[in-house]
């Protein structure tokens, strides 16, 4: 029987309520991208937790990195995606280790992803 930490590996979502009147996109709201950063910076279970099957995991990217703005669109640089992966997983890997959790389906689900 899985356990509580199995069964809600990997979906968790974030919503980001009190900008909706706002015109910036929350990837260029300061205090938002400062939210996520502290987050990431002081809980390294997040890769354990953020829900694959929703927009959270590339969110996440762009609040903690610079956004790059390419044909409309918003994205982080190749070399930046690099050290979130790693920073993420490194997390990860720490994370399980402390909790005596398995990190490799977190690990392929974000690898699929």
């Amino acid at each position: 029987m899985p356990t509580l930490c199995d069964r809600n590996r990997n979906r968790v979502d974030f919503e980001v309520l009190g900008y909706l009147n706002d015109p910036r996109e929350l990837c260029d709201i300061p205090e938002v991208r400062q939210y996520f950063v502290d987050l990431f910076s002081n809980y390294d279970g997040l890769f354990y937790w953020i829900n694959l099957n929703s927009k959270t995991f590339i969110l996440l990217s762009l609040l903690l990195f610079k956004p790059v703005r390419v044909n409309g669109m918003v994205t982080i640089s190749p070399k930046e995606l690099q050290v979130y992966l790693y920073a993420g997983f490194t997390k990860l890997n720490k994370f399980c280790k402390e909790n005596s959790l398995d990190p490799e389906p977190s690990t392929m689900s974000i690898s699929d992803w």
